[in-house]
């Protein structure tokens, strides 16, 4: 979710912040994970807040392959709502394993 979710997304929408890239790698310590997951999410929530009318209608670009034709407002709200799904996952399987032990 950091890197493929998130990360490159980023990119696509042309965010100036460094961002991971696909072959990132995700450190071993929760908190590491963390600060990574909150610095993606950064870059992620302030590049799509500076999209106005014109960058949301804008073609999103070969770096969405078979998508690329689609609008930049589309691509938003995908990775949000992967972002939420994927999110609820990883606090599903936090409770689960809170309640197991």
């Amino acid at each position: 979710m950091i890197a493929g979710v998130l990360g490159i997304r980023a990119v696509t929408i042309a965010v100036t912040v460094r961002s991971p890239t696909r072959n990132s790698t995700t450190p071993g310590r929760r908190p590491a994970r963390l600060r990574q997951l909150d610095a993606a999410y950064t870059a992620w929530n302030d590049g799509a807040r500076t999209l106005d009318t014109a960058g949301l209608s804008r073609p999103c670009g070969p770096d969405e392959g078979a998508f690329a034709h689609y609008p930049v407002a589309t691509l938003v709200l995908h990775i949000n709502r992967e972002t939420i799904h994927h999110g609820a996952e990883i606090i599903l399987l936090r409770d689960l394993y809170r309640h197991s032990t």
